[in-house]
């Protein structure tokens, strides 16, 4: 990633995810090592952000019964059965975790320099999702729960306009 904002949008993004996932779990969740998500059914909710030199997106991946895991750690530990509270409930962690990181970034950059998108939901059998005018990012992480994949993609500008 070619700026300062752009970096910065990557380690927010990052702790902002290990923050949310320790509000809900109480687990501490560090980066792994890369893997590939292979299962019948595979999530991605994707949050779109604009701004200082971060036009682009955040993305995270999963599984169904990873997010179903999530989404009853969300739930104070009631198990969600009906598939769009699932959606639902992946779609908020999704928007939390991209609205901090935000938060984190304006408090940098100054109020207003950056905004997100409202959540979408991809849900495949084989699912890829591919922006190839995006320079990206990705962390891993594994844990009892899930495995998920956070890949923040911006869009390659050595000059964002704002002087970073």
């Amino acid at each position: 990633m070619s700026s300062e904002a752009s970096k910065c949008l990557y380690e927010y993004t990052t702790k902002a995810f290990e923050e949310i996932v320790k509000e809900f779990t109480e687990i501490d969740i560090a980066k792994s090592d890369s893997f590939i998500i292979s299962s019948p059914s595979v999530l991605s909710v994707v949050v779109g952000t604009a701004g200082i030199g971060v036009d682009g997106r955040i993305l995270l991946t999963t599984t169904f019964e990873d997010a179903k895991n999530m989404a009853c750690y969300m739930n104070f530990g009631d198990p969600v059965e009906d598939e769009d509270e699932i959606f639902a409930y992946f779609a908020e962690f999704a928007n939390m975790y991209c609205g901090r990181a935000t938060t984190y970034m304006n408090d940098k950059f100054g109020a207003r320099a950056v905004w997100i998108s409202p959540p979408a939901i991809f849900a495949a059998g084989d699912l890829k999702v591919i922006s190839p005018n995006l320079v990206t990012q990705k962390a891993y992480y594994k844990a009892d729960f899930g495995s998920f994949i956070v890949d923040v993609g911006v869009i390659d500008s050595e000059d964002s306009g704002f002087g970073f």
